[in-house]
């Protein structure tokens, strides 16, 4: 099976004293004899996760959210990670239309890592496969990264057939039939979001068992439930967005079968329109577009249920990037953990908080639209 969950995030209870990163934001740099590389308390802030050219920055940016050093751990492997992330097809050729720029997004590459990204980057670590409980004979991975005869001709199947079988259902090509009956209410927008409205001009958010989930439990977790928190929604809102986020890879959606499996519907995981606009774009905007609507009408419940399930498309297009279901399968947990793909991470983090300005702009503008100008370089 397919897996398309970030995986959790726990960090040790006790960890010894120690620098994340050095001055130069090297999160790798090994500190002093006797002591435990990176492994420092969490310190994540959501509003301190957000865009830099300095990928390593953005990869410090990791280590001290989560309090774990990353899985790169010599200067070759996160050599290999760099030059996968500059392997990255540019955003114009699965963003054809602008959406991510329409959120603000500049200089995006997780979400355009492919299948030779993906295998650049694990190359040469000591990471191994596995989806959730289930571990992955390492032979396959090793196939994959030697670029097995053997392992391509059976890619050359499998892909090929999940295509041709998702293209002829083509759900996205169709237009969005909503699956909620919104119930209009005469609460204003200010009522029922004064925090989160309050903050949305503020200045620039935790990825959990699972970043589309994050935690709503009282631990700490690193997803949506705390990016919509520290956006100024109330703990009921954050709830709702992220068990709707969650319960997309769980079929537990008004939309029915929406798992990343052959029966549900794998577009809203992996993009599988190679020559125009991304499928996992086509359903976040389409899903937030819907989430305005409803909210612009007074029907907060069902517009906070559609930003979840758009909202998981979104995330999923940095957490899967370009790579293709069979590589996917094969590398496990490796293309979604934060610990392997710190840039992912941020990119998510930043797209998810402002997916939900977007909503908070549209249902306030006269027209429903929005335009959330470009975070300043940092």
């Amino acid at each position: 099976m397919l897996i398309t969950t970030i995986s959790a995030i726990t960090p040790p209870q006790t960890k010894p004293k120690t620098a994340a990163t050095t001055k130069s934001g090297d999160p790798h740099k090994q500190p002093a004899k006797g002591t435990t590389p990176a492994q420092t308390k969490p310190t994540y802030n959501p509003d301190g996760i957000h865009l830099s050219m300095d990928r390593r920055k953005e990869m410090t940016m990791v280590v001290t959210a989560t309090g774990k050093p990353l899985g790169y751990k010599t200067p070759q492997q996160e050599a290999n990670y760099l030059k996968s992330l500059e392997l990255a097809a540019p955003t114009s050729s699965y963003d054809p239309k602008g959406f991510l720029a329409s959120l603000g997004l500049w200089g995006i590459t997780g979400a355009g890592r492919g299948d030779k990204s993906l295998i650049t980057a694990v190359k040469g670590t000591d990471y191994k496969p596995h989806t959730g409980p289930v571990p992955i004979p390492k032979f396959i991975m090793t196939a994959m990264v030697n670029e097995s005869k053997t392992y391509h001709a059976v890619q050359g199947v499998v892909d090929p057939a999940l295509s041709a079988y998702t293209n002829k259902r083509g759900l996205w090509k169709k237009p969005l039939v909503p699956a909620q009956t919104p119930k209009p209410t005469s609460v204003t927008p200010k009522d029922r979001y004064p925090q989160a409205l309050a903050k949305l001009n503020a200045p620039s958010l935790e990825w959990g068992k699972d970043f589309h989930d994050g935690s709503g439990e009282g631990e700490r977790g690193f997803g949506t439930f705390q990016i919509a928190m520290a956006a100024g929604f109330s703990d009921t809102q954050a709830r709702r967005f992220s068990t709707t986020d969650y319960g997309v890879d769980l079929n537990k959606t008004p939309y029915g079968k929406t798992s990343p499996i052959v029966i549900g519907q794998m577009d809203r995981h992996f993009n599988f329109q190679r020559d125009g606009e991304d499928t996992r774009i086509l359903w976040a905007r389409q899903h937030l577009d819907l989430a305005i609507q409803y909210g612009r009408q007074g029907a907060f419940d069902e517009a906070e249920v559609e930003l979840g399930v758009g909202m998981h498309s979104l995330q999923d297009l940095f957490a899967h990037g370009q790579a293709t279901p069979s590589v996917h399968a094969t590398l496990g947990h490796f293309v979604d953990d934060p610990d392997w793909s710190p840039v992912s991470m941020v990119e998510s983090t930043v797209a998810t908080r402002n997916y939900l300005k977007a909503y908070l702009q549209g249902i306030s503008s006269t027209d429903g639209s929005f335009s959330i100008p470009p975070e300043p370089i940092k």
